[in-house]
């Protein structure tokens, strides 16, 4: 992940040059795709995003994978009864 000042200052350049590939070449980073992403999130909301919405969204997921998991396990070691309320319940 590349911090905020640093996708700043790659957008910045790309305005200035209008190529991806001139940007790359002077900076180094980051790859064709990567710029091209922060270039559209800049003029659709005015700026980069400052979050890593990346990472959050990776540990909701895991947590959603470990709850419904757990959940199923649940279900499955639930006596027969169980199954019977919940499916009535529903």
């Amino acid at each position: 992940m590349y911090s905020y000042e640093k996708k700043s200052k790659a957008i910045k350049l790309y305005f200035k040059y209008e190529s991806y590939t001139a940007v790359i070449n002077e900076l180094g980073y980051p790859s064709r795709m990567a710029l091209r992403n922060w270039v559209e999130d800049h003029k659709r909301y005015g700026d980069v995003k400052k979050i890593l919405f990346s990472q959050n969204t990776q540990m909701n997921r895991n947590k959603w994978r470990r709850l419904i998991i757990s959940n199923m396990a649940n279900v499955i070691l639930a006596p027969a009864e169980c199954w019977v309320i919940l499916v009535a319940g529903s």
